[in-house]
């Protein structure tokens, strides 16, 4: 089942799960689990979060991922990330 539409203004970023492992730290490290994380700003308070696995950072992902999850026409916040910058054009 598809996660309900969340809207208005949301905070969107990437995180890796998982306990400590040795080897590669940040992007690409290995035996964890890549999740995104959108919460819903509702002033200064955070209204509802989602999480989700994502298979990794692409746009393509990220893009696809957002467009399902947030209204269009949303205020979207983001880290800056590049693989975000196709969102303005996506709505």
């Amino acid at each position: 089942m598809a996660p309900a539409t969340i809207h208005e203004a949301m905070q969107l970023d990437e995180t890796f799960i998982g306990g400590v492992k040795s080897g590669k730290r940040g992007r690409g490290a290995a035996g964890k689990t890549l999740v995104l994380i959108a919460a819903e700003v509702r002033g200064v308070h955070i209204g509802r979060i989602r999480l989700l696995v994502i298979p990794d950072s692409s746009a393509v992902t990220l893009i696809s991922t957002v467009e399902n999850l947030v209204k269009t026409n949303s205020n979207v916040v983001t880290d800056g990330l590049s693989s975000y910058s196709g969102l303005t054009s996506a709505g």
